[in-house]
């Protein structure tokens, strides 16, 4: 290489782009973050969004680790990732909205709902527009989660390489408990989607 010839390299987008919100909580406090997801096309962002909460557990030398739990509006999917472990899991609670939809027209936007309780259970949702029912996943039981937690936060987490179309995520709101608009109803239930393993 020939001196003062600096080499050009190519950058690539890393496979998934997480973006922490200043917005989190201790353990044993409440938290709850509404975004609006818009795009020409929703099908076509597909899996490409996830809203995440991200909770943190702390070795005994300091150092902090993060066990996120990820939710798809779009493909009503649930993921959990582990500390240093390609392998995480994935579960359906909810149908994908293309096939849940009863237009045949593409849906341009989708509220998404991430509900921590103090008790620890976490919760997701989603709702088409401010006229619709909301669908919720089910309560995500604190057992399942890292025990030694001791607080969490929100995200927005992108997989770049599965971006078709352009998108736009706002945050709607934030607060200790989700607004009247967005209360939990009788269709609110426990976690029953089956898990499986999932590789990141």
């Amino acid at each position: 290489e020939e001196a003062g010839v600096v080499e050009e390299r190519e950058l690539e987008p890393p496979g998934l782009a997480g973006v922490p919100l200043a917005f989190g909580a201790c353990r044993g406090e409440p938290m709850s973050v509404g975004v609006l997801l818009t795009s020409k096309k929703l099908s076509h962002i597909g899996e490409a969004f996830f809203l995440g909460v991200e909770f943190v557990s702390f070795t005994p030398w300091g150092q902090g680790q993060f066990t996120p739990v990820y939710f798809s509006p779009v493909s009503g999917r649930v993921f959990v990732r582990f500390p240093e472990d390609p392998e995480g899991l994935v579960a359906q609670p909810m149908p994908a909205l293309v096939e849940s939809s009863t237009s045949e027209v593409d849906l341009q936007e989708v509220e998404a709902f991430v509900v921590v309780g103090a008790s620890g259970c976490v919760s997701f949702g989603r709702r088409r527009g401010p006229e619709d029912d909301i669908e919720w996943s089910g309560e995500i039981e604190p057992e399942f989660l890292p025990p030694t937690a001791q607080e969490c936060f929100s995200s927005l987490t992108f997989q770049v390489d599965q971006l078709q179309e352009p998108a736009q995520v706002s945050i709607s709101w934030a607060g200790d408990v989700p607004p009247a608009a967005c209360a939990r109803d009788a269709s609110w239930h426990r976690f029953n989607a089956v898990w499986g393993v999932h590789e990141w």
